[in-house]
């Protein structure tokens, strides 16, 4: 249950600003503690546009959300798997006219450019149980950014479809290794693996009834943690 208790927002579009709809620092990974406060993480993902004829085109990235998160044992680790989802296509494509007043193109613009669907969005990640203190916890291992990015609408668009459909290709694996990065980072932070072990420690001492005797050894085999128990710390 610890583990489920993350949440994933994708986001980066916001106002027009500098002649650009792109919002930095939008983005987050949060951990809800049950007690004191949460770990909150905000990072950036990468502009996907470009210059034609005076007009900014570019595709971003609308509040793409965790919706499902799933727990299951492997032999030798857990596997965690986020579900992602958005309220609509997981990039809307964006036209800003440059100049002095920037400003939404008022035609052939973002009114007629096809979203981007991001088909089976998903989290991937290899855990693996770890002693931390007294108790346990789980230290990432690898994560895998799944699904596929449908762009094939918006390679067709006339006049900027091609060199956009270019430029989009190269960002969403960009958009890929930046979320395993910062969801890697974010969920092996210490204040996660301290609520984690929390919790662990909670069920050891109530259910397990070992609360004298702490953690002193953690493997996984064949689906099962094995605890080793002792006096030390």
């Amino acid at each position: 249950r610890a583990l489920q208790r993350v949440q994933i927002h994708l986001h980066n579009h916001g106002t027009v600003r500098d002649g650009s709809v792109h919002a930095a620092n939008v983005s987050s990974i949060k951990w809800v503690a049950t007690d004191g406060p949460s770990s909150r993480t905000q990072f950036t993902l990468s502009d996907a546009s470009l210059v034609i004829l005076g007009r900014r085109y570019g595709y971003y990235v609308d509040h793409m959300r965790a919706d499902g998160i799933f727990v299951a044992p492997q032999p030798d680790r857990f596997s965690l798997t986020i579900l992602l989802r958005s309220p609509g296509a997981a990039m809307v494509g964006k036209c800003v006219k440059q100049g002095v007043a920037a400003a939404a193109c008022a035609n052939l613009g973002d009114a007629v450019m096809p979203g981007i669907v991001w088909q089976d969005a998903r989290i991937d990640a290899d855990l693996v149980p770890v002693r931390f203190g007294r108790s346990l916890a789980f230290e990432v291992r690898s994560v895998v950014i799944g699904g596929v990015f449908d762009v094939g609408l918006a390679c067709a668009w006339p006049v900027v479809g091609n060199r956009l459909c270019t430029l989009i290709n190269r960002k969403t694996e960009a958009l890929r290794a930046k979320v395993a990065a910062e969801v890697k980072a974010a969920l092996n932070a210490e204040r996660v693996k301290q609520e984690v072990a929390r919790a662990v420690r909670a069920h050891l001492d109530t259910v397990a009834q070992v609360p004298v005797l702490g953690v002193q050894s953690v493997a996984m085999s064949n689906g099962t943690v094995h605890v080793g128990f002792g006096f030390g710390r």
